[in-house]
């Protein structure tokens, strides 16, 4: 398997712009079946969101619509070709919105245990 790589970052202000659902649902479209992407809402997104970029955005896998829920917070990890609500998903009115794949780490400060611990002589 070959080692992962980012192959490209985007932002789209679907709040101001009318043109940026468009130019959104282009951008999810050039990448082949498979390609992981991730995405998150920075502020807000519903005004100008538009059935085009839902219909990109589902090809991700990610089933929620945002149209009518101004500012509501949205991330999604998905991947190109998986069916419809298959992607990590999160959406929340007041509170940020996370996904994570492995252990979710979303604080300043991490803390573990250390379960043993060994000491190994040498010669």
């Amino acid at each position: 398997m070959p080692p992962s790589r980012r192959m490209g970052r985007a932002a789209f202000d679907t709040f101001a712009r009318e043109d940026e659902s468009a130019a959104m649902a282009a951008w999810i479209d050039q990448w082949p079946a498979g390609t992981i992407i991730a995405g998150a809402v920075a502020d807000e997104a519903s005004m100008h969101l538009e059935q085009d970029a839902l219909a990109a955005l589902a090809k991700l896998g990610v089933k929620t619509d945002l149209r009518g829920r101004f500012r509501w917070s949205h991330a999604f990890i998905g991947a190109v070709g998986a069916p419809v609500g298959s992607a990590l998903e999160d959406v929340q009115l007041i509170h940020p919105a996370l996904v994570s794949v492995g252990v979710p780490v979303n604080a300043p400060d991490v803390y573990a245990g250390i379960g043993r611990v060994r000491r190994q002589l040498s010669d």
